[in-house]
Formats: structure tokens, C-alpha cells, sequence
């Protein structure tokens, strides 16, 4: 991340993605709070106290946009928050595809920066 950082820049694009039956679902309309709670209670959310979530974090340009997923769970079935990465992918996305919006969902960076 501090490479691309170097290299690209402050990135432009932050999505989210959080279980499969709620509205911080791909594509839909954020809420960066609602995404954060999850991730802190996963016993509320997803299955036997265990919530998958994934962050997007990209740079889009005029002809392609990268994108950094971050797939996570978070897990409190022992009594205590556990958090582990489980995938990291690195995607270039032509602008063929559309933009990062376009494949990944709204930009979410104005609502992150609320929650904060």
C-alpha cells in the first residue's frame, strides 16, 4: 500500500462490502457507520458470530482505475473480537469495464469521512 501510495497518490475511490444481506452491500448506497459496527459486533451480523467484509481502496484515472480488496472476517464466538485477512488482490480495471463505481460500487469516501 505505501508503494502504491508513493506511486499513485492519495487514492480517489473507497468501497465496501459486508456480509451479503445488508446495505453496504456492492453497489448499493453506503453507510460507512453501519459497515464499522458490523466489523466491531460481528455477533450481531453474519453467521455463528463470524461477518465477512471486504474494502476497496483504488485510484481511478481517465483510462483505468486499481484497486486494492482487502477481504476480511471478524469473529467473537470465543468472547473475544478476532479480525483476519483473508485475501489480498491487486485488480486492474480498464475503463472498458467502466470505472471503479461502474464494477465496484459507489465511491464511498464522503461517508467514511462522516463516520470518522
Amino acid at each position: 500500500m505505501d508503494k502504491l501510495y508513493y506511486l499513485l497518490g492519495t487514492p480517489n475511490y473507497i468501497g465496501c462490502f459486508c456480509s451479503d444481506d445488508n446495505n453496504t452491500r456492492t453497489g448499493a448506497i453506503y453507510d460507512a457507520e453501519e459497515y464499522v459496527n458490523r466489523m466491531e459486533d460481528p455477533e450481531n451480523y453474519g453467521i455463528g458470530s463470524v461477518t465477512a467484509y471486504s474494502t476497496y481502496i483504488g485510484w481511478q484515472f481517465e483510462d483505468y482505475g486499481i484497486v486494492i480488496i482487502v477481504s476480511e472476517t471478524s469473529d467473537s464466538g470465543a468472547g473475544s473480537l478476532r479480525v483476519n485477512i483473508q485475501d489480498v488482490t491487486i485488480s486492474y480495471v480498464p475503463i472498458t469495464y467502466g470505472t471503479l463505481e461502474d464494477v465496484f460500487g459507489s465511491n464511498a469516501v464522503s461517508d467514511f469521512i462522516a463516520a470518522k
